[in-house]
């Protein structure tokens, strides 16, 4: 059985088929942080158990999902490379019938200032 792969398709091996095993480190990395930072601060097993459930849960689930089939390393590469240079440039783009409501609006407005000049010069 032969499959054809278009060009553009890039294969990266993930973690359990779901997870891009640099996503599964920094969430090792960031379930690591957290639970040192729960050990210090609370002594009961259970109480620690929930408590990192639900602090670490959210964070999972964000990573596995992503944002746009986007990985969670991608995202904050992205945020974080738009927090360094925040250069945005804004282009007003105006379709073709705005730009015919202006010409048509500039008309009307030169028509009526002509009127009122002819009738102020009559006077």
């Amino acid at each position: 059985m032969h499959f054809i792969f278009p060009k553009n398709y890039h294969f990266k091996s993930k973690l359990l088929g779901f997870i891009d095993y640099s996503t599964a480190i920094l969430d090792i990395v960031i379930g690591l942080v957290l639970y040192f930072i729960i050990h210090l601060f609370i002594q009961e097993l259970s109480t620690k158990i929930y408590v990192f459930i639900t602090l670490f849960l959210p964070v999972l689930l964000f990573s596995i999902l992503g944002i746009n089939k986007e990985s969670f390393i991608s995202v904050f590469i992205y945020f974080f490379k738009f927090c360094k240079n925040q250069n945005i440039y804004l282009y007003q783009k105006q379709l073709e019938s705005e730009k015919i409501k202006q010409s048509t609006i500039d008309n009307i407005f030169s028509t009526v200032l002509t009127f009122y000049k002819n009738i102020f010069l009559l006077l």
